[in-house]
């Protein structure tokens, strides 16, 4: 959804800079036909000395342009690989806390896998309110919801830093 997003803001700014474009040398070149016609030479000197300005002017607002397209599309990327970090940490904190929810049984590999992959997540959390014991070594819900509530808020966080 946010690749779509972003392309079709590519795509609205290209189409402005290109017409915006088209518009400026339109009306220099008009300009300078005009003014050609009519003009003697040493005036007509200076109007292509202006000529030449604005078509730099042109160029170089093009170069900008295509400058912050880039840095825009870099932090777009950037961000949804952070916001990807995110969910990926907290479905497997939710994981963790529906196999404990479901008492699981603590030997199987998935569960094991599970808690080694989610511990350090886990870790700082546990212990701040008792829980009842479900498996030898973890504590039930209390823990992983805590844990669950501040990798979301984080990640909240970084999604409003971010508009």
């Amino acid at each position: 959804m946010d690749d779509d997003k972003l392309a079709i803001e590519e795509a609205r700014r290209a189409g402005q800079h290109g017409s915006v474009k088209s518009q400026v040398e339109g009306e220099v070149q008009a300009e300078i036909a005009e003014r050609a016609a009519v003009t003697p030479a040493p005036e007509g000197e200076r109007i292509d000395q202006v000529a030449g300005q604005f078509r730099a002017k042109a160029v170089d607002e093009v170069v900008e342009t295509e400058r912050e397209v880039g840095r825009a599309r870099g932090v777009a990327r950037v961000s949804q690989v952070v916001d990807y970090i995110f969910y990926v940490i907290y479905a497997l904190l939710g994981m963790r806390f529906l196999l404990a929810l479901l008492a699981a049984r603590s030997g199987a590999g998935f569960v094991r896998f599970i808690v080694a992959v989610t511990d350090p997540f886990y870790q700082p959390f546990r212990g701040i309110v008792a829980s009842p014991s479900i498996w030898a070594s973890t504590d039930c819900c209390a823990s992983s919801r805590i844990a669950r509530r501040r990798f979301r808020s984080g990640c909240n966080l970084v999604i409003s830093n971010r508009q």
